[in-house]
């Protein structure tokens, strides 16, 4: 298949049972299919490995390409029971190329959403997307997994209210020698090429020790992103000297206790930021209570009341269900 081929599978059958209904979406490397499950009539996610997408890739980088995908069908199945995880159904090889299959999620990525927004999502918004996608790191980090790639693209808010990490193929396993949980990336063990608008500093170094510092640092700069409507200063311009822009200079009267939550979560030092999760919830509530109501089909919304300031609570429109 190649780009102009996009979309040729629609209208045929996978596996026996996936009916290929129409494409989702195209990456580096492949093509997402919404389809439906003929055995049991549920839409699904169908996932195809296309290397001809990867253009002007060697041999080399097309196999590693088809090795990600098949440690992200090993990861996912790794914490299929962990909620705010995509659920995988299977993986499988057909037709020449490689597939995997997990739950259809109706809604839309946290980048889209803000699009809605005209770019900028409200704080207390923002403050619910940061704490409920802090809570899934929290239990894939204690099961031994880190995400390795959170950014707006690929935090996603389903119609119901729920938020779900998606795109794993960048993840990796943890190992604990440690209260925190690190992994040794080398130059021959590295998942694929970091998204250099949210990555840590630690990913762009050679043999750097990665742990669950890292995924928070970039859920911290994509929380920014979605606040501001700007990438934050990358990581590699801090480490050259630039400063990061506070958030609230960014966003006039902006609550400080938000802005230091941000700015916590991109601290360069890993022993200045978040140490987990957990506390990164913890601070939050500590200020903010949300609560989560369908408002009709297809629709959810969120109310932020804050804590410790007199200001009034705000609802914010989280997801509208795409037909």
């Amino acid at each position: 298949m190649n780009e102009s081929g996009v979309g040729s599978l629609c209208g045929t059958t996978l596996h026996g049972r996936y009916y290929l209904d129409s494409v989702q979406g195209t990456g580096g490397f492949s093509v997402i299919y919404r389809a439906t499950d003929r055995e049991t009539g549920r839409s699904v996610a169908v996932k195809q490995f296309v290397p001809e997408h990867m253009a002007g890739a060697s041999p080399e980088q097309k196999e590693l390409g088809l090795a990600q995908m098949h440690r992200e069908a090993e990861i996912l199945d790794r914490i299929i029971d962990i909620p705010g995880t995509p659920g995988i159904l299977e993986s499988f090889t057909e037709g020449g190329t490689y597939w995997v299959v997990r739950d259809y999620l109706d809604g839309m990525t946290c980048e889209e959403h803000a699009r809605r927004f005209r770019g900028r999502i409200p704080y207390a918004l923002v403050g619910y997307i940061l704490r409920e996608t802090a809570g899934i790191l929290d239990r894939v980090h204690e099961a031994g997994v880190m995400h390795g790639d959170v950014s707006p693209m690929n935090i996603f808010l389903c119609a119901n209210g729920h938020v779900v990490l998606i795109d794993w193929g960048n993840a990796d396993l943890l190992t604990v020698p440690d209260d925190t949980g690190t992994i040794l990336h080398t130059a021959e063990n590295v998942p694929q090429a970091v998204n250099q608008d949210f990555c840590a500093p630690e990913q762009l170094v050679v043999q750097a020790t990665l742990d669950r510092r890292t995924d928070l640092y970039c859920l911290a700069a994509a929380g920014y992103c979605a606040l501001t409507g700007q990438y934050p200063r990358s990581a590699a311009e801090r480490l050259r000297g630039q400063p990061l822009v506070p958030p609230s200079v960014m966003v006039p009267g902006l609550p400080a206790f938000f802005g230091e939550i941000l700015t916590r979560g991109l601290s360069i030092p890993k022993t200045d930021r978040f140490q987990s999760g957990a506390q990164m919830i913890e601070e939050i509530d500590r200020h903010m209570s949300f609560t989560v109501s369908g408002t009709g089909a297809g629709l959810a919304a969120v109310s932020a009341k804050l804590l410790q300031e007199k200001r009034s609570p705000l609802g914010v429109l989280i997801s509208r269900l795409r037909r």
